[in-house]
């Protein structure tokens, strides 16, 4: 990453925290979960296996390294721990955005110093304070891209300033059926891309697979259920066995369910859902969606039985030929033995089966 190549180009201090700087403790993250389940803590994905995740150039990237230029604002200190403290106090009494101009100040003169990576938490944690929320996320995002976040004291966690992230994409997501017109929102691509930045910043961290699971909702909201099995397919394959791994099968049914509803006449389309609902109730009979998923399974073998026994009498009464009316019944009885149409296939089976016995052969 350029950011970080030039940030150790210029020998960032290895002393980053002195004793004599304060720390600011981060706001403690709370959950705004819209789904209610434990988050997983296996997986052990490698970040590389995450690099094609999200976009280099999305709406939630964090910003160019930071370089003092002509029109940057300049410090109202002198030193960066004077200036340090100059922001806290802001911060403190409440003048948000102030304090956000002030720490900025300080990453912008002083990159190196060891109150810098302190200072774009105070950037970002003012920015959230002021309900800044997109420049929020960007502003944590630029501390985990150019600063050793895991090596922070240990009154601020890195797992917090994800949790930040987390909380905040959630909101976005909240909003992507509640917004009029778009407004106040960054879009379906904008929120799957901060999920999975997230996954991307620490595929280890427990709600890395809920981050993704998140990211398939997001598509499915908006009504690309494509996108959205996709999403659900590449966490099951990574989580198996786990509660995500199986909230994501129930999705996946859910949005294939949404497609068949709307394609009754796409045989590959009605069976790839009942596969994938057998799937999910296999893995989880109790869950929340099993009684609801078995009443749309019902629907849709109704609705696929229906096709395939219209497809038989197609090759029985609409372009008669016997062979292939036989064996469309035969195989549809093998296939649906209880449904409503089978005593009427199996009585036609019967009168097919003397038709093509006693039709005169081909061969001489």
């Amino acid at each position: 990453m350029k950011s970080r190549q030039f940030a150790l180009q210029i020998k960032m201090k290895t002393n980053f925290f002195s004793k004599y700087f304060l720390v600011v403790s981060i706001l403690t993250a709370t959950n705004l979960s819209a789904l209610a389940y434990s988050p997983n803590t296996a997986g052990n994905i490698s970040k590389n296996e995450f690099d094609s995740v999200g976009s280099g150039i999305s709406i939630i990237a964090a910003p160019e390294f930071k370089q003092k230029g002509i029109f940057t604002r300049s410090p109202n200190k002198k030193t960066s721990k004077e200036q340090f403290e100059y922001a806290q106090n802001l911060e403190k009494a409440k003048k948000y955005k102030a304090a956000t101009k002030a720490y900025n100040a300080l990453v912008y003169e002083w990159p190196t110093a060891s109150e810098a990576p302190i200072a774009q938490l105070g950037v970002a944690r003012t920015f959230e304070l002021r309900e800044k929320y997109l420049e929020a996320y960007k502003e944590y995002q630029y501390l985990i891209a150019n600063y050793d976040v895991r090596h922070l004291p240990e009154s601020i966690k890195f797992t917090d300033i994800l949790n930040s992230q987390f909380r905040i994409a959630n909101y976005y997501l909240n909003k992507l059926d509640s917004t009029i017109l778009g407004i106040g929102s960054i879009g379906v691509d904008g929120v799957a891309d901060a999920f999975a930045q997230i996954a991307k910043n620490a595929p280890e961290w427990e709600r890395a697979s809920e981050c993704l699971l998140r990211r398939g909702l997001a598509y499915e909201i908006a009504g690309r259920n494509v996108d959205a099995i996709f999403e659900y397919e590449d966490l099951i394959g990574r989580y198996a066995g786990t509660i995500v791994a199986n909230e994501a099968l129930y999705r996946a049914a859910v949005a294939r369910y949404k497609i068949a509803i709307n394609a009754t006449r796409d045989e590959k389309a009605l069976r790839n859902t009942i596969v994938a609902m057998n799937l999910a109730m296999k893995a989880d009979p109790n869950h929340k969606y099993a009684e609801a998923t078995l009443e749309h399974k019902k629907k849709i073998e109704e609705t696929l039985t229906a096709l395939l026994f219209e497809k038989a009498q197609y090759y029985d009464n609409i372009k008669p030929n016997p062979k292939a009316a036989l064996i469309s019944y035969s195989s549809f009885v093998k296939e649906f033995p209880n449904a409503k149409e089978a005593q009427s296939a199996k009585k036609r089976i019967a009168e097919l089966e003397e038709i093509t016995k006693n039709s005169p052969s081909k061969e001489k």
